[in-house]
């Protein structure tokens, strides 16, 4: 079975690219065909959710990329780990509902990142689709961290969830991205040990999307109804966005992302660290954690046969 990731990515043919790829330069490149991701509807600004969900254009050699990813701090997003695959020359972190009309304000400048060691060396435990993006200047006025779930969130199949994103409205013609939509789904079955298969049928995410979020319903707080985020979407089980999607447990790489967190802080104020880095001039750097444990704990406790991945 073949698995497409959702990240909107260079203008070549390939499955995992999507022909509208976009940069804060190129901004009225970016289409937006359709009230939805993928039968959803758009964002307000005065909707708590999209206050804690970013755009992230990256820019490589064989063109630029849109990606989505959440506010963990002031200084930190958390995305898909494909999502700065190739080296990006650049890494910018757009807030607001539309990436097209995000002024300077509106824009931060990545300068490190990190992904997860397991990427590309999948395991019957999943596939590590995780990255972190460390960036300066602070969060926008308005803008706030998002809440991760804890291990004991119920993610049993029929379980309603939501999904946030910038990717497109149409997976077949890759086209209508780079506007905040939202989409509600349900969660079908595992896909590995910490990755969980959520329904595409009715409504789905795409390219553009991956790094995005997966919310279930939290307690309600002040009188008002509160959501935390379980998942990372990672991939599609079809081009057309329309079967099912696959989406990364926060909850199982907990450690991972506190721990490389704070290494992407610490290794970037010092120049002596445990670690290799990137040395060209572009920015941001690469930073690959040698001397991180990988300890996430299993979503699962058993395991299942993971499909080859199409990447």
């Amino acid at each position: 079975m073949a698995i497409w990731t959702v990240n909107c990515s260079q203008n070549r043919g390939s499955p995992v690219e999507d022909s509208s790829e976009h940069t804060a330069q190129n901004q009225n490149q970016l289409e937006a065909e359709q009230d939805s991701i993928i039968r959803g509807q758009s964002l307000r600004a005065d909707d708590r959710l999209s206050r804690s969900v970013v755009g992230l254009i990256s820019e490589r050699s064989e063109g630029q990329a849109l990606c989505t990813g959440t506010i963990l701090s002031s200084d930190i997003i958390l995305t898909a780990a494909h999502c700065v695959d190739g080296q990006p020359r650049r890494i910018s972190v757009i807030f607001g509902l539309k990436v097209k009309s995000a002024g300077k304000e509106s824009i931060r400048a990545a300068d490190a990142y990190a992904q997860n060691a397991r990427w590309l060396r999948p395991t019957v435990k999943g596939r590590g689709d995780l990255a972190l993006v460390h960036f300066q200047g602070g969060l926008p006025q308005g803008f706030s961290v998002v809440t991760l779930a804890k291990p004991s969130v119920d993610l049993s199949p029929g379980t309603l969830i939501k999904m946030i994103g910038y990717g497109v409205t149409n997976g077949t013609t890759e086209t209508g991205s780079g506007t905040l939509r939202i989409a509600q789904s349900t969660i079908l079955s595992k896909h590995s040990a910490t990755e969980i298969v959520t329904d595409g049928k009715k409504s789905s995410v795409c390219f553009g999307d991956s790094g995005g979020p997966a919310f279930i319903q939290g307690k309600t707080q002040n009188g008002h109804q509160s959501f935390v985020q379980w998942g990372v979407a990672s991939s599609v089980l079809s081009h057309a966005c329309n079967e099912a999607s696959i989406h990364t447990s926060v909850m199982s790489y907990s450690r991972w992302i506190t721990a490389t967190s704070q290494k992407l802080r610490s290794t970037l104020s010092r120049t002596n660290a445990n670690l290799r880095v990137d040395q060209s001039e572009e920015v941001p750097v690469a930073l690959v954690l040698d001397d991180l444990d990988d300890n996430e704990t299993p979503l699962f406790q058993d395991e299942m046969e993971v499909y080859s991945t199409n990447l």
